[in-house]
């Protein structure tokens, strides 16, 4: 890359980090949650529907936030299973709190953890 194009790339990522913090901070949460990206399976109702596949954003030990190609509804219950790189998943039941578009078929989600399925 020249360094004009390395210039321009810098002043695109900044942007991108720009249009994420001015996200988070519209957000409005009672605890911190810490960055953890991980790949996740989700089941809507009680393992009963076809898993979802999706990510894992961020974490608190109130809740999960996740990114998918499907919009659950908001107060829908749903199984969470976080993918471990050396163990079985880590499940969790945990009601979805809200739902909303983030381009291009994507969508990101709050969920409220109530239980520990499985550790």
């Amino acid at each position: 890359m020249t360094q004009v194009e390395i210039e321009q790339l810098k002043v695109v990522i900044d942007r991108l980090i720009s249009e994420d913090r001015e996200y988070n901070q519209k957000e409005r949460r009672s605890v911190q949650r810490l960055p953890f990206f991980r790949p996740a399976t989700l089941w809507l109702g009680r393992q009963q529907e076809e898993p979802q596949s999706c990510f894992v954003r961020d974490i608190s030990e109130r809740g999960i936030g996740m990114v998918h190609q499907f919009n659950p509804a908001p107060d829908r219950m749903g199984t969470i299973g976080i993918h471990r790189l050396w163990d079985e998943p880590m499940v969790f039941r945990a009601n979805c709190r809200w739902s909303e578009c983030w381009g291009s078929g994507w969508f990101i989600s709050g969920w409220n953890i109530h239980s520990i399925e499985r550790e």
